[in-house]
């Protein structure tokens, strides 16, 4: 991967530009923070961001639970995974975002990618995923 998200900051920020993105680095002040604030026609939303070449991104439970308390109380927080596999002999090479809402973060974590409801699946690449669809569940 090209960073620890996968390169997703920088893909969403290409892909999403009428978007207003913050990038947050809230270090041990805010411990679970997501790693990027978005706010587009009046709508705020979070987005903590995961890269994996397996089924199970890797989650701190200080995330899970700002992502849950945040989600209680009404606000809009996504989990977007970035899963790249690359091609084996039993595997297929993939280059996938999977769009989970924040309070499912628990069950992404235990479960994988595949456990809970996604809100979107895309594979291909950044430029076969369908930015439309990616746009409207996060600020649609």
């Amino acid at each position: 991967m090209s960073s620890i998200d996968g390169g997703l900051s920088t893909i969403l920020q290409r892909y999403l530009p009428d978007v207003h993105w913050q990038r947050i680095e809230s270090g041990g002040v805010g411990r679970g923070i997501p790693d990027l604030n978005g706010c587009a026609n009046g709508v705020e939303f979070w987005c903590e961001l995961k890269a994996t070449g397996g089924w199970t991104p890797a989650i701190r439970p200080n995330q899970v639970a700002w992502m849950e308390r945040r989600s209680r109380s009404g606000g809009r927080v996504f989990l977007l995974t970035r899963r790249r596999a690359e091609q084996g002999k039993r595997r297929v090479a993939a280059d996938q975002l999977w769009v989970h809402r924040g309070d499912m973060a628990r069950h992404v974590s235990e479960n994988g990618l595949a456990g809970p409801p996604s809100l979107y699946v895309g594979d291909g690449g950044p430029a076969q995923w369908l930015w439309p669809v990616v746009a409207e569940i996060l600020y649609g």
